[in-house]
């Protein structure tokens, strides 16, 4: 028994040695398992983001009664953390079992369960390796109970890998949806290379797509006549004496190639593998800008002549007061036009 156990476990260390998680291999390895431990099923399930614990790999032989989908609420809440805390929790057909482990047993159609909780540091199971037996067996050895514990210890490792894998995917793309749906422009570039290290969809798109900024430096991408650093760049301005981030900067920008207006906002930040990265994010601001110039307008025309009203002409002589305090000279010249009141009050409209 103790060399089948010991060949049980190379065999399967060998199958889960990959550095890639296969789901060929969880199935094979499920196989191997409800072989040597006499399982009519072997079922791995893992937690949606709507608390549901999904069937995403099986190996079952006979009419085994599947569950594709449960919610983790089916399993009362002090047994899930009962679950969460053993290695392995081995469940019998008995009168001395309570509620939780008789409804756990009626949610699989079995008369014996082994069940396998992956959770996180939390202790909180996002995922669940069950193996079903149909019908009542004798009771396993401690050897056989033991063996078991190193194998299913060993697989669990493995599929928790793959699952915190989905986890961090699922994360990565709900973000870069969510980044490229705000309405804001936004890419990083390494703080000292210029190297682009991230841009998302709707700054990428009027430049020819996200391919055409990785590998290459900002300026290569938004200025491609430049050969260095833009003149205007505010890296300077975000870091301290020590080179440490501090505030966020911000300015207005005219894009040459449409006109477009945008507010640009600045900071420096540590990016995933530490080191010192610029972010820019920018909202287009083209409307305001058009309004901000159609107020600025109205407020110094005359709207019938478009000629500059009074108060264009109190800032204007104010501005070229402020010029002749730093020894310019100016002219004031006044015209008066006899009769003008007339021809203004009766011909204005």
């Amino acid at each position: 028994m103790e060399q089948a156990g010991d060949a049980l476990v190379l065999s399967l260390a060998e199958l889960l040695g990959g550095k890639q998680v296969d789901s060929n291999v969880i199935g094979q390895a499920l196989a191997v398992i409800c072989a040597a431990f006499d399982f009519d099923g072997g079922l791995i399930y893992e937690l949606d983001q709507y608390n549901h614990l999904n069937l995403k790999e099986r190996c079952v032989s006979g009419a085994l009664t599947l569950r594709e989908s449960f919610s983790i609420d089916a399993i009362d809440p002090a047994y899930r953390s009962h679950l969460a805390m053993e290695t392995f929790v081995r469940i019998d057909k008995s009168a001395e079992n309570g509620a939780a482990e008789d409804a756990l047993l009626e949610l699989f159609g079995a008369q014996a369960l082994v069940v396998v909780s992956v959770v996180d540091e939390t202790l909180r199971i996002y995922g669940l390796l069950a193996f079903v037996q149909q019908e009542a067996r004798p009771s396993p050895t401690a050897v056989s109970q033991q063996l078991l514990m190193t194998v299913l210890s060993m697989f669990g490792r493995y599929i928790g890998v793959r699952i915190y894998q989905n986890k961090l995917t699922f994360a990565k793309s709900s973000l870069e949806s969510i980044l490229d749906n705000t309405g804001i422009d936004i890419y990083v570039n390494d703080f000292y290379t210029h190297e682009i290290l991230y841009v998302n969809r709707s700054m990428a798109t009027p430049y020819g797509g996200v391919e055409q900024f990785f590998g290459r430096k900002c300026w290569e991408v938004l200025f491609p006549e430049q050969n260095g650093v833009c003149s205007f760049c505010p890296q300077q301005k975000l870091i301290d004496e020590n080179g440490e981030p501090t505030k966020i900067y911000s300015w207005d920008y005219q894009r040459p190639f449409d006109g477009s207006w945008f507010r640009v906002f600045s900071a420096a930040f540590r990016w995933v593998d530490g080191r010192l990265a610029h972010v820019v994010s920018s909202a287009d601001i083209t409307d305001n800008k058009r309004s901000e110039a159609l107020v600025e307008y109205l407020a110094n025309y005359d709207s019938l002549t478009n000629l500059p009203n009074r108060r264009m002409l109190v800032k204007e002589c104010e501005r070229r007061i402020d010029e002749a305090q730093g020894g310019a000279e100016g002219y004031l010249l006044f015209f008066d036009i006899d009769g003008f009141k007339n021809i203004n009050d009766t011909l204005w409209a």
